[in-house]
């Protein structure tokens, strides 16, 4: 099990145009292709368990297939125009 919580981190530049001296470095963790493996079979599971059981929102956008920024933001924009009567909004 040991296996699965080890991971290479390297430290690179955020930037190439950086001074390495400038300590603006970004981690970036290697991990096992098995504990990446685990982590997606994890994660299917959890989401037909959360969609069967209707334990998320209907609304929620993130971790949703098919689900997008753009249809939430369809979503209020509908929202608004029928709580303003179906008159055009200047702010969007």
């Amino acid at each position: 099990m040991h296996e699965f919580k080890e991971a290479v981190v390297r430290l690179l530049l955020k930037k190439s145009r950086f001074d390495a001296s400038d300590q603006n470095y970004r981690s970036v963790l290697n991990l096992p292709c098995v504990t990446k493996l685990l982590e997606k079979v994890v994660q299917v599971f959890i989401q037909v368990f959360f969609g069967s059981n209707e334990l998320m929102p209907r609304m929620q956008s993130a971790y949703w297939r098919f689900h997008s920024t753009e249809k939430a933001v369809k979503k209020v924009y509908n929202d608004l125009m029928a709580a303003d009567g179906g008159n055009k909004m200047s702010a969007l």
